[in-house]
């Protein structure tokens, strides 16, 4: 009688275990493209206002978490980061005499190397940055 009880509850144990959900990972699971990313930024448009005054910088840095890109240029811009390393986001800019830019960042991550342009219209600066 004590065996068989034994059994049963060994075989229950196995059967709930089994039985049982997978346990959800941490929020936000880390990314190979986690990280961050030193460099140049350099003015390819620039229109002497707004973050055009000091757009170009030596040591830039970028860091990523949870494979996606954080950015702020005027407003806050989010992308999250595809298989292929590449990357995207648009936002409406402030309106500035009545006309409203695209604020956008595009790039993509190939190896240890980002390239991106982010900034409007009248407005943008290309990154080349390296992980370090």
């Amino acid at each position: 009688m004590i065996r068989s009880v034994k059994q049963y509850l060994s075989g229950l144990a196995l059967l709930l275990l089994l039985a049982a959900p997978a346990m959800p990972g941490p929020a936000g699971a880390a990314s190979p493209f986690d990280g961050r990313y030193v460099g140049p930024m350099k003015a390819t448009k620039n229109d002497n206002s707004g973050y055009c005054k000091s757009a170009d910088h030596d040591n830039s840095v970028l860091i990523i978490k949870d494979g996606v890109v954080k950015y702020t240029w005027g407003v806050a811009l989010e992308a999250k980061i595809a298989a292929d390393g590449s990357f995207a986001d648009d936002k409406p800019g402030v309106a500035i005499r009545g006309a409203s830019p695209t604020i956008s960042i595009s790039g993509k991550i190939t190896g240890p190397r980002l390239e991106a342009d982010v900034g409007s219209s009248r407005c943008a600066a290309h990154l080349s940055l390296t992980k370090s």
